[in-house]
């Protein structure tokens, strides 16, 4: 499952695209306007949302965690509601971070706060992912599964 936006016009200092997906519900909806805030991707927090290509498709999910392999910077992203655990992406292929949601006529902040909580969840969610993982290969050896 994807979260894929329509990638939009250029407004000030913001590009803006329409979200078009499932995997980022309930902060994101399908027909969500998202500013996004075209930064270098070393001043991205973890926790905030990431604009980024990924197979020719636009996609914005959060960021995990930043790792640094072979002397290289990769971003870990995933979907606050996806049921798969992520990837690594290239810090190259981001765009921006989302700032700001346009929900009809409901303007929605994205403040610290907010990115905050739902990055605590979304870190207990992944490592609960990664224990189900393992527990299900180690029966999957014995035969159990």
């Amino acid at each position: 499952m994807n979260n894929n936006c329509g990638f939009g016009a250029k407004f000030g200092k913001y590009k803006i695209a329409v979200f078009d997906g499932a995997c980022m519900h309930p902060l994101l909806r399908p027909g969500d306007l998202l500013f996004i805030l075209e930064i270098p991707p070393r001043r991205i927090k973890i926790g905030e949302l990431i604009c980024f290509y990924k197979k020719g498709t636009f996609v914005c999910h959060r960021l995990i965690y930043k790792r640094v392999k072979d002397g290289k910077l990769l971003f870990f992203e995933k979907a606050d509601n996806a049921r798969v655990n992520g990837s690594y992406i290239d810090p190259g292929t981001v765009i921006g971070k989302a700032v700001k949601i346009l929900r009809g006529e409901k303007e929605i902040k994205l403040k610290e706060r907010l990115i905050k909580r739902y990055t605590h969840v979304l870190k207990t969610l992944f490592l609960k992912s990664i224990i189900y993982v393992f527990a299900k290969k180690k029966k999957m050896r014995r035969g159990e599964a």
